[in-house]
């Protein structure tokens, strides 16, 4: 039998927080940050959650 794999939908909770370590508070996620110059720190509109994302400006 062959495996399908689950279709994810840009813009989903699925895509915007998939491979991205998730922290429940924005002083957990600035440890993360500090350790890694130029990232900054932004709270996920999908999961709730603290992520650290790039350096670049949106």
């Amino acid at each position: 039998m062959k495996r399908t794999r689950a279709v994810v939908h840009p813009g989903s909770h699925a895509a915007e927080c998939r491979g991205k370590a998730r922290f429940q508070s924005p002083c957990l996620a600035w440890r993360a940050a500090r350790r890694r110059p130029g990232r900054r720190l932004y709270r996920c509109r999908f999961c709730g959650g603290w992520h650290v994302g790039g350096g670049r400006k949106r």
